[in-house]
């Protein structure tokens, strides 16, 4: 899967970041999308199945939490902190989250307050870069279907907005080539 010039370049241009880690029940509720709906077709995709553990270790992460809550399964890495000779770019460390919504769809995310930085589509899916200024969060999110979405976020745990899309940008890539085909 590629990730089109298009997107990386609103990323870029954008800047969006997340402070602290966002508590994914309390940043989506669903408007539209009920459990009545067909699953996603991310249904049977771990969430942690995708940062392999070579990726983990090439970006120093280590497998934080993970789990379901209000319709979301999650799983977070977090790279700790450094003292800065030894990783300038990210003294303070940061954390990756992955959230796959299976009856969530990208409409369906509640975006009152939030900043939407782009549109754009990422593997001919719709994507939007999500920016909430109040807690420093950066999303992308993707559309996998109508009704479910899959999510990257990323916090560089020193509440710079443009760092934080780079990392999100960093992370997309791996994350999309370890989906299964044909999502």
């Amino acid at each position: 899967m590629t990730f089109p010039l298009v997107f990386a370049a609103a990323l870029a241009m954008a800047g969006c970041s997340l402070q602290n880690p966002v508590d994914p029940a309390a940043t989506t509720t669903t408007t539209s999308a009920t459990p009545d709906t067909p699953p996603g077709p991310l249904a049977s995709v771990d969430p942690c199945s995708l940062l392999t553990p070579d990726q983990q270790h090439q970006h120093g992460m280590t497998q934080d939490d993970a789990g379901q809550q209000a319709g979301v399964r999650f799983c977070q890495w977090q790279k700790p902190s450094t003292n800065s000779t030894s990783d300038p770019a990210n003294p303070n460390g940061y954390e990756v989250v992955v959230n796959i919504y299976d009856h969530n769809g990208l409409n369906d995310f509640n975006k009152a307050g939030l900043t939407i930085a782009s549109h754009d589509a990422v593997d001919q899916h719709q994507a939007e870069l999500i920016k909430d200024t109040k807690v420093h969060d950066c999303i992308i999110g993707i559309a996998t279907s109508d009704t479910s979405r899959i999510e990257i976020e990323a916090d560089p745990n020193s509440g710079d907005a443009d760092h934080a899309c780079s990392l999100a940008e960093q992370e997309l890539p791996l994350v999309l080539d370890n989906l299964p085909g044909g999502w």
